[in-house]
């Protein structure tokens, strides 16, 4: 089995205004994410990364983009990965959602949690999981059981595979 490094995009234009972005196109890094992104370089110079894996949108393209070009890689787009569907709730701001039903759901007890119009938590972990388990071997099988690769997503879908 192969090291997988989990990492969650970096910060976004709806993460600095509070909207939850979801599906979202046209979504990508703010001027902080942007240094992140170029950040990430450092923080993983001594680490022999073999393989990346992300999540299709924007903000991940974006957040990875230099490290790939550092390292002459090219990231794998994995749906899979993509962030929550959101449904209803998509573009609306975080502060006019707390007081939902739902949010409290999401909070407590979150693999309960379907989005109105959207997925369900549950559904996120599944693909998600599978996704990560399909790449895993892909990657042990072509570099190794020690190999090491990064994986870009969303908080999200971080916490359903983490969970």
């Amino acid at each position: 089995m192969a090291t997988v490094i989990l990492l969650r995009h970096a910060r976004s234009t709806a993460n600095g205004s509070g909207v939850l972005a979801g599906r979202s196109l046209g979504v990508g890094l703010d001027e902080r994410g942007r240094a992140q992104a170029a950040a990430l370089v450092g923080r993983l110079k001594d680490i022999p990364v073999s393989a990346v894996v992300s999540s299709p949108l924007q903000r991940c393209e974006e957040t990875l983009a230099p490290l790939l070009a550092d390292r002459s890689l090219e990231a794998v787009a994995e749906p899979d990965l993509s962030e929550v569907d959101y449904g209803a709730w998509t573009g609306k701001a975080l502060k006019d959602l707390y007081d939902e039903p739902l949010w409290k759901v999401v909070q407590q007890h979150p693999s309960a949690a379907v989005f109105p119009d959207g997925e369900g938590l549950a559904h996120v972990q599944a693909r998600a999981v599978a996704a990560v388990r399909a790449h895993d071997a892909r990657v042990s099988e072509e570099h190794g059981p020690g190999a090491v690769w990064v994986l870009c997503s969303h908080g999200d879908v971080i916490k359903a595979v983490l969970a």
